[in-house]
């Protein structure tokens, strides 16, 4: 892989004590692994972020270092894309906790992409609060619904809402460009870093 392939690092958050190598962080202060004996759920902090973590229900899904990379470039991209006036949407994937689910959730009261509203649905990922995402685990991660809620969570702290009906009236953030943004990101994760 070419260094022209990667996200361009902004050098105001690569410190003396992380080393980036895709999809991969090598850094100084050691950070634990999953590990299978210790029960679940379980707590795992991420990488790079300064108080991000995953809530894992098995060490089988995914290991700390690609979901790290997956919100790096995510975040990279977001950055080039729409920017991040006072670095609202670095602070809230700095402090973002990520639960993992073995499969979907019913739900109610939700909005559909078009902005449709149901009384129930079965989802694969939620925004839980500004500051906590749940997605069901998939092969890769750019099979769920991580990007999708990412997204969430940057419309929350850039532009002031969620937006829950996506591209629906309701609500003023969210915009069809996001959805073509979450592809995009998807497709980036999936084919230059098989993530």
């Amino acid at each position: 892989m070419l260094s022209s392939d990667q996200p361009h690092h902004n050098a105001e958050y690569v410190t003396d004590d992380i080393r980036v190598l895709p999809p991969t962080f090598i850094t100084l202060k050691q950070i634990d692994d999953c590990v299978p004996s210790a029960g679940f759920p379980q707590r795992v902090s991420l990488p790079f972020f300064s108080n991000a973590v995953q809530v894992q229900f098995s060490c089988d899904y995914y290991d700390k270092d690609h979901v790290a990379w997956a919100m790096y470039v995510f975040y990279e991209e977001w950055n080039r894309t729409y920017g991040d006036e006072g670095k609202a949407v670095r602070h809230a994937m700095n402090n973002l906790e990520i639960q993992w689910g073995r499969e979907s959730r019913q739900v109610s009261r939700v909005y559909d992409i078009n902005g449709n509203f149901l009384r129930t649905a079965s989802v694969v990922g939620l925004m839980l609060s500004p500051t906590s995402i749940w997605a069901s685990v998939e092969n890769n991660i750019s099979d769920t619904s991580l990007v999708h809620e990412l997204v969430h969570i940057a419309l929350k702290a850039g532009c002031g809402d969620a937006d829950p009906d996506h591209e629906g009236e309701s609500f003023e953030c969210w915009e069809d460009h996001h959805s073509v943004f979450i592809d995009n990101v998807n497709n980036m994760l999936n084919e230059k870093y098989g993530l």
